[in-house]
């Protein structure tokens, strides 16, 4: 038997076979995006490892220094065996801290060679200027009392979601009108009798069909209502999203800028005072050591900072699909300052 559907319900069908092929290709292009903001967020993450780790080497370096000539003191008669001591002891803090950093930095590069594919130890290329978006669809104030977004791969799936329901509901819609069907059968016979052919045709009579429940119909609708109410939440929590991570972009700009111009020099004026004044026989060595603390602090502070400002400019920057800007290589060792990791 032969089902012959009508011409709107083999349209209806043929619709929505499109509408799960177009969806699939919006959940791969979410996907994607979705890859490379990790691998950009990875990239970061091993960039700074690498910055406090060469941080840690320089402080040691400098604190090496200062237990030598400390140590040449003490046997000269000229400084206190306690201030070797306690310059001895601020460098084996130092020395474990960089154990820790140095553990963390191989972390980092394994997970940016789980996305990269590449060697772990590969040389990374310049760091991004995270000061400044490329894509200048989020690079103002234009999203500020707005309730539109542009089109973001998670939302165009949300979006491919909900025409696929109502791609469902209007084949639903179409199911309701029964098929007609054919029927050939040919009989072959054994003598005298005659071989037989039949033709038969269905045509479904339906009665009292307005008072008849339409079940799946209904269900199908109410599922297109739950995926339109679920993507226009969802469109509202990423744009306050967005716009809460344009703000504290900003201002994590200010505070490194803050940072730069005022609490580093002073830092480094701590330093500079309390070494005098060890020197002139005013202070202990404690002071010194201290301010020198207080400095790396500060340093692995603004590293942080640094780290949690540049993250969010690549939430941002790679918003959009990956077709919207040509992809640059994480560890191309000759890129730009202001490409994209």
């Amino acid at each position: 038997m032969q089902t012959l559907p009508g011409a709107d319900k083999r349209r209806a069908r043929g619709v929505r076979f499109e509408r799960e092929a177009d969806a699939a290709l919006s959940e791969r292009a979410e996907r994607a995006a979705m890859l490379q903001a990790e691998a950009a967020q990875a990239w970061l993450e091993r960039h700074l490892q690498e910055q406090r780790q060469q941080v840690l080497q320089g402080q040691i370096e400098d604190a090496l220094v200062l237990v030598q000539s400390l140590e040449g003191s003490v046997r000269g008669g000229t400084a206190a065996p306690a201030d070797a001591l306690l310059a001895r002891e601020a460098l084996l803090q130092l020395e474990q801290g960089l154990i820790a950093a140095k553990a963390e930095l191989s972390n980092a590069r394994l997970t940016l060679a789980r996305y990269t594919g590449t060697p772990p130890d590969q040389a990374l290329g310049d760091p991004p200027a995270y000061q400044r978006l490329q894509n200048t669809a989020w690079a103002n104030d234009s999203l500020s009392g707005s309730y539109t977004l542009p089109a973001l791969p998670d939302l165009i799936a949300l979006q491919a979601r909900e025409v696929v329901a109502r791609a469902d509901a209007e084949l639903a819609q179409q199911e309701l009108t029964s098929d007609w069907s054919a029927e050939v059968m040919f009989t072959q016979r054994s003598a005298p009798s005659a071989n037989t052919v039949s033709i038969g045709v269905s045509v479904p009579l339906q009665w009292n069909r307005p008072q008849r429940q339409q079940r799946e119909l209904a269900a199908r609708l109410a599922r297109v209502e739950e995926l339109q109410a679920d993507r226009e939440e969802q469109t509202r929590e990423r744009l306050l999203q967005v716009q809460r991570w344009q703000q504290e972009w900003r201002a994590g700009l200010e505070r490194i800028a803050h940072l730069d111009a005022r609490r580093q020099p002073l830092a480094e004026q701590r330093i500079a005072v309390a070494l005098a004044a060890y020197r002139g026989g005013r202070e202990p060595l404690g002071p010194v050591l201290q301010a020198r603390r207080d400095a790396l602090s500060l340093a692995l502070e603004r590293l942080t900072l640094e780290r949690e400002t540049a993250g969010l400019w690549a939430r941002l920057e790679f918003l959009t699909p990956i077709t919207a800007h040509p992809p640059v290589s994480l560890n191309a060792p000759n890129a730009q300052a202001g490409e994209r990791p």
